[in-house]
């Protein structure tokens, strides 16, 4: 189960850089709501992580038991990336929210162009310009959730490890 979560939660965080990358055109959405979708699939996909990995007897609790003093490695381990978690939720709700609102800029069936000086040419402009800037934040969180999965990986295999060579020192 530990390693679907994973991968689909990287698929979709990929899917993400892919819409990213895709062309921007001034006067068409497409770009907008495909980066919103991906970046839905991706708060989903993050959710249902958090929900997996911090579930009572989920990964969390198995490699450092709530009942251990909080100042072992391990519980401060695991705090670390419950607080992580928890801020890079709200960046990716924060951001998908941004996105959402932004596509009500883009005013329905006009034709827009840079040099448009109508009350919907002037939304459109600024609308582009505010997905320019909401593409790199959208970048940055993508960036910041992956290197949070490759540490978290790296984190619990390292715990798990630790307390298996534990667990064999006290049954030898």
């Amino acid at each position: 189960m530990q390693q679907s979560s994973d991968s689909t939660f990287a698929f979709v965080l990929e899917h993400l850089r892919w819409s990213l990358d895709q062309p921007m055109v001034f006067g068409e959405r497409h770009w907008a709501t495909r980066v919103l979708r991906a970046l839905e699939r991706v708060t989903e996909a993050l959710d249902h992580h958090i929900q997996f990995q911090e579930a009572s007897d989920g990964p969390f609790d198995q490699l450092a038991d709530p009942g251990l003093l909080p100042f072992t490695p391990e519980v401060q381990h695991i705090a670390w990336l419950r607080a992580s978690h928890q801020r890079l939720r709200a960046q990716l709700h924060g951001i998908t929210a941004q996105f959402r609102d932004a596509l009500l800029y883009f005013p329905a069936g006009v034709e827009a162009s840079p040099g448009n000086a109508t009350e919907e040419g002037l939304q459109e402009v600024r609308a582009f310009r505010l997905f320019g800037v909401l593409e790199q934040c959208a970048r940055d969180v993508a960036t910041q959730l992956h290197q949070h999965l490759v540490l978290e990986t790296s984190l619990l295999r390292d715990l798990n490890l630790e307390r298996l060579s534990v667990d064999a020192g006290r049954a030898g």
